[in-house]
């Protein structure tokens, strides 16, 4: 069910190249950053899932490449994931805060947002 859904996320967007495919995570954490900054916390996480979801297809689909893997964690899956941690803080949902933050100690295990999170 998730796999279907990023797939469609990524196809869904008017792309005519690889290179395109890649920027559609960037886009969807813009868009969460944008929606988290006016307070609509319910809409950024739906991007920050999209962004996500995004990155996983990608890397499964072979479009990111190896050599791109730690730029796409270090860009999009460790700010999306500590956002979305933010964003279940903001709304006192503890148990997925908790979740994301791991998340990030997983990929980077020293960073301070996610030890504080």
């Amino acid at each position: 069910m998730e796999e279907a859904k990023a797939e469609e996320i990524v196809e869904s967007y008017p792309c005519e190249t690889q290179e395109d495919k890649l920027k559609i995570p960037y886009i969807e954490k813009s868009n969460g950053n944008i929606l988290a900054k006016r307070g609509d916390f319910e809409g950024s996480q739906r991007h920050y899932s999209k962004a996500l979801l995004g990155v996983k297809y990608l890397k499964e689909a072979k479009v990111i490449k190896d050599e791109l893997k730690e730029q796409y964690e270090k860009d999009i899956e460790i700010p999306a994931n500590l956002n979305f941690a933010l964003c279940h803080l903001n709304k006192k949902n503890y148990p997925s805060a908790i979740h994301h933050a791991n998340v990030v100690l997983e990929l980077d295990s020293q960073n301070c947002k996610a030890l504080y999170r």
